[in-house]
């Protein structure tokens, strides 16, 4: 009876850090003003460290306001990161499947490219996205300003559930 309470918990605990398997080492709060739609849109990206011209695996969720409900979808991302004339620059590209967190809507995939100069500082990112027709069209991405770490929990709050694993890692990565 032992053996078998002591295997179902290493399945649960398995379970658990299975689900919360995304190192951290990037976290950016973003946002764009899609106008063809007249919705604004903020996403939060979770990320292993980036290095020059390699692939590096992450986690995209956007949350937006339409047809009076709050949505929140989550997918995977490809970041590259590489360098530009006195610069840097970081392709994310979204990759299928779109999972719905909050809400039931159809969300294409994002995929944005930001920009930043020689110091890191931020110039400013677009964001290329697909018509129902397929048609392609670019927004302007900026980053979601912030004054404090208990604005930045409030952010965070708004994409994760406080029940979810990830909530307390991202709080814990801001030293909250």
């Amino acid at each position: 009876m032992k053996i078998t309470s002591f295997l179902l918990f290493l399945f649960l605990v398995k379970g658990i850090f299975a689900q919360t398997s995304q190192k951290i080492e990037i976290l950016d709060f973003l946002g764009w003003d899609d106008k063809e739609y007249g919705i604004f849109y903020e996403a939060i990206l979770v990320a292993d460290q980036f290095e020059y011209n390699k692939t590096t695996l992450g986690t995209m969720r956007v949350n937006y306001y339409m047809d009076f409900s709050t949505h929140v979808v989550e997918y995977k991302v490809d970041c590259l990161l590489f360098g530009t004339d006195g610069g840097t620059a970081v392709n994310i590209k979204g990759k299928e499947p779109v999972k719905n967190i909050q809400g039931n809507y159809t969300h294409r995939i994002d995929n944005l490219t930001l920009y930043y100069d020689k110091d890191m500082n931020f110039l400013n990112g677009e964001n290329v996205r697909k018509h129902s027709s397929g048609e392609e069209y670019t927004v302007k991405v900026m980053l979601t300003p912030y004054d404090s770490l208990e604005t930045v929990k409030e952010i965070i709050g708004g994409f994760y559930f406080t029940e979810e694993p990830m909530y307390d890692e991202l709080l814990s990565f801001i030293g909250y």
